[in-house]
């Protein structure tokens, strides 16, 4: 009620609100002026075989995806990065050569799914990529089930990583768990901190629930949806993208293509 947009309006205002949908407001501007990149193919090239010579040991005889070489040109450039890897699609190829692309940032910190550190996963596939990759040797990796155990509410900030990693990131989407917050807090007194998210299933029924934490954690400023501050302009969005969908699409008909379906 405080944000003057309800699921179910009590009031013709209210309705009005609904059907007029994602307003054209500052925050849509914003987001609307965001820089874009598609990469050619050429370009996508270009960035296997640079990429491939840069960070391959001598020893080393495999060569980076087209998505691993995309994504780590991105984290690069800007550090905080979203890479979109489906499963299967060298996330942690990428995970693990991350902190080489940020050679500044000290104490790379992986966060994953539990399963993956309990059955050795992660270990063994770090001592694997070292074989064929320059990855750093002071990587630490921590689940996001023991990083929410009351025991290590100050890990973080004990351990002080430079980067922070996250694995099948939608784990630390959600706003009211423990993880979520300590990263947050983490997050809070040290910004220049850079995020990698990694995830093949980001975008859910709950687009904005599940992502809006993770792309402001990620991108900043730069994040492609409302900033958490913009409250009421996240109560639009998220009324017009999560299923069921409860508002107009408004400003956001913008962004879709000459002949391509429309939400309502």
């Amino acid at each position: 009620r405080t944000l003057g947009l309800l699921t179910r309006p009590n009031s013709n205002r209210e309705r009005l609100q609904l059907q007029q949908g994602v307003p054209n407001d500052a925050e849509f501007k914003r987001i609307d002026g965001l820089p874009r990149r598609v990469w050619s193919a050429s370009a996508i090239k270009r960035a296997v075989d640079s990429l491939t010579a840069e960070l391959r040991t001598p020893d080393g005889t495999r060569e980076l995806w087209p998505d691993q070489a995309i994504a780590l040109s991105e984290i690069g450039w800007y550090g905080g990065t979203v890479c979109g890897i489906r499963v299967s699609g060298g996330k942690t190829t990428t995970s693990f050569l991350a902190g080489t692309r940020l050679p500044d940032c000290p104490r790379p910190l992986l966060i994953c799914p539990t399963k993956s550190i309990k059955t050795g996963k992660v270990a063994r596939a770090y001592d694997n990529e070292r074989r064929h990759w320059k990855v750093r040797d002071d990587y630490a990796w921590i689940s996001y089930d023991h990083l929410q155990h009351r025991r290590q509410s100050e890990y973080l900030f004990i351990h002080k990583p430079g980067v922070l990693i996250l694995d099948e990131a939608h784990h630390a989407g959600r706003y009211n768990s423990s993880r979520t917050k300590r990263i947050a807090r983490y997050l809070a007194a040290y910004p220049e901190v850079p995020v990698i998210i990694l995830t093949g299933s980001l975008i859910a029924s709950r687009v904005v629930n599940d992502s809006l934490t993770l792309l402001a954690w990620a991108r900043r400023e730069h994040s492609p949806l409302p900033l958490p501050l913009e409250k009421v302009t996240q109560r639009y969005w998220k009324l017009a993208l999560d299923v069921p969908q409860r508002a107009s699409s408004g400003a956001l008909r913008r962004w879709c293509k000459a002949g391509e379906p429309t939400l309502v």
